[in-house]
């Protein structure tokens, strides 16, 4: 006598779902809000928001040394070169950029 059994039912498991992912804070800087400032001794890029400076890149040319000085709604960035040196300014409470070439 042949013995039969009953098929087995199949067992299933849940398919993991993917995490879900939260994208990146957008930044709050947009192109817009980027004052650059071309020097003979380079280039300074600021932004200027709510009567605040703040400095965003400082790129001098060959041969010069940047310098940085702030204090509560300014910055200014020298891009010196022996006795040459040009004066990148920042004035928030003014929302404007200045400079000073020596």
């Amino acid at each position: 006598m042949q013995s039969t059994t009953a098929p087995r039912p199949m067992q299933t498991t849940a398919v993991p779902k993917a995490a879900q992912t939260t994208s990146a804070p957008k930044p709050t800087q947009t192109a817009q809000d980027v004052q650059v400032v071309k020097t003979k001794g380079g280039t300074v890029s600021f932004t200027i928001r709510n009567g605040a400076c703040q400095l965003v890149s400082a790129v001098p040319n060959a041969g010069y040394q940047t310098k940085v000085a702030q204090n509560d709604g300014w910055i200014r960035v020298d891009l010196v070169q022996g006795e040459h040196g040009s004066a990148a300014f920042c004035i928030g409470h003014e929302n404007r950029t200045d400079i000073w070439e020596y």
